[in-house]
């Protein structure tokens, strides 16, 4: 499968399908879908869309079965979208013909645009009466801290990868480059490539280096949008430091960009040393990597000492149209894949991290590092996840975000110049969408 179908780099398929979210429908506009009728004797129906192809499609479809065999009550029946982006535009599609399923997954950022559309249902009282204290606290923290919006959880996680380093070792044993684990140790190791004229780039990146960016910055301890105020950081000190940093690599020739829009193919065919891409990746990478080619994986970079890998990947939501019962079922589903044994299950099938710390603690799973030691990597990285802070309009500062670094790689554009572009922009998005 190619990375182009890959749901889990899930902002850039964001920048190209949910510009027009916020038109997809009005306030009140999604009503109620045909459901089937239920019974007694009959299961309620659990319609679910999910934008998972391939192995995590299959890997999916094997906790549906696991669900619907684990009890009478409830039948979900999961539709592939194949793709986050086709997933976005089939709901925008069935938010205005009324068709919406019982749930879906969603990507954390649209998450204010269904809410401003009064498309989905806030869960705390579900989680209030099932979900203990004990629970919540197991849980890790990044990843209940973006289920919630203006106070309320609208969402609960589901999968969930990071950014990590691939390397190349053949490249690090013919050039005698250590494995890094800082961007300072990454930048001396550009310099022993230069001494050596070595004709391969030190790093890899995507056609856009923005998630990169995003962690750097957050190393550096600035959020690019500051939680609840919404204040705008694109401008200070540390986001330009951050893009600096990667803007210096390239003008240098140290780091390549893709030019599709991901670079794995490329670093597959030698390009670089190191390449930068989520956990979910190890799947694909471990299935299109030629036999001769040795490769494993590190923890993300720190900078200065910090460490901090931007999440990808998605949280499930229950739309307002869908029965009382509808809702029990899909909560009930939900609690399913949250339980420690089907995210370690699910851990293990797809290079997704676990949600619960018991579940990455767990014996079970320690065994599986073991035995898989390239997903170390990511456990490893784990407790330095964060998420975007996420708001109203936020499809839009995707574009312009995109646009922004497109101008730096490709149009010559300052750092200096594009940012304060672009800190001017996220403003006048923020404040339109309130």
């Amino acid at each position: 499968m190619k990375k182009s179908q890959h749901h889990h780099r899930f902002l850039k398929a964001l920048g190209v399908s949910l510009g027009v979210l916020g038109l997809a429908c009005t306030l009140g506009a999604c009503g109620k879908q045909q459901q089937s009728a239920t019974s007694s004797h009959q299961k309620v129906t659990i319609s679910f869309w999910e934008g998972f192809g391939g192995v995590y499609d299959q890997s999916m479809h094997k906790l549906v079965n696991e669900f619907n065999k684990s009890q009478d009550k409830y039948k979900v029946v999961c539709t592939s979208q194949t793709s986050y982006t086709n997933l976005n535009q089939k709901i925008m599609t069935a938010a205005k013909a009324n068709t919406l399923p019982v749930m879906a997954q969603a990507t954390y950022p649209t998450v204010p645009d269904y809410v401003k559309n009064n498309l989905i249902i806030p869960l705390n009282s579900y989680i209030k009466r099932d979900l203990s204290s004990k629970d919540l606290n197991d849980i890790y923290p990044a990843f209940l801290k973006d289920t919630k919006y203006q106070g309320n959880y609208y969402s609960v996680p589901f999968s969930k990868s990071l950014d990590i380093l691939y390397y190349n070792q053949t490249l690090l044993d013919k050039y005698g480059l250590q494995k890094p684990t800082s961007w300072e140790e990454l930048q001396q190791d550009a310099q022993i490539l230069k001494q050596k004229h070595a004709n391969v780039a030190l790093l890899q990146l995507d056609k856009s280096f923005d998630q990169d960016y995003q962690s750097m910055t957050k190393e550096l301890g600035t959020d690019l949008v500051t939680p609840n105020t919404f204040k705008v950081n694109i401008d200070s000190n540390n986001s330009k430091t951050a893009a600096n940093y990667f803007m210096n690599l390239i003008n240098d020739h140290e780091a390549v960009t893709a030019t599709t829009t991901y670079g794995d193919d490329d670093w597959l065919r030698g390009s670089a040393v190191f390449y930068v891409d989520t956990s979910a990746g190890i799947v694909h990478l471990q299935q299109n990597a030629p036999s001769s080619f040795k490769w494993g994986a590190l923890p993300f970079p720190t900078y200065h000492g910090k460490r901090a890998s931007v999440l990808a990947g998605s949280n499930l939501v229950i739309f307002k149209h869908a029965t009382k019962q509808q809702r029990e079922g899909a909560w009930a589903f939900m609690k399913f894949l949250m339980s420690k044994p089907e995210t370690t299950k699910w851990a293990e099938m797809t290079g997704y991290v676990p949600l619960r710390k018991s579940a990455a603690q767990s014996k079970a799973y320690q065994q599986y590092l073991q035995a898989h030691p390239i997903y170390q990597a990511p456990a490893q990285t784990l407790a330095s996840g964060f998420e975007q802070t996420a708001f109203p309009g936020y499809s839009q500062f995707r574009n312009q975000e995109l646009e922004t670094f497109s101008n730096m790689i490709n149009k010559q554009q300052t750092v200096d110049q594009a940012l304060n572009q672009l800190q001017q922009k996220t403003e006048q998005i923020i404040k339109s969408n309130q």
